[in-house]
């Protein structure tokens, strides 16, 4: 299906393509600001320790987007077995 057709079937996935692009560009944005994410070492100080919390809350907020927008899929498109039913 193109994303057209799956757009007009679910309007919300275009609204979570918008969305994970902007957690990837905050994600982005937190790595350029704050270098030392990759290795913080023993004692960050605040605002490296608020990145870090940050980071992990955007990684689960994206886990449970792109579950969600699995589901959507799944219900949007048909699968091979659905299609193979209808002939």
């Amino acid at each position: 299906m193109k994303p057209r057709a799956l757009y007009r079937g679910a309007p919300e996935l275009a609204h979570i393509h918008v969305l994970l692009t902007a957690l990837d560009t905050l994600d982005a944005l937190l790595l350029a600001e704050h270098p030392t994410l990759v290795d913080p070492g023993p004692r960050p100080p605040p605002s490296l320790r608020r990145a870090l919390f940050l980071r992990a809350a955007l990684a689960s907020l994206r886990r449970e987007i792109v579950a969600y927008r699995r589901a959507v899929l799944r219900v949007v498109r048909p699968s091979a077995r659905q299609l193979l039913q209808r002939w």
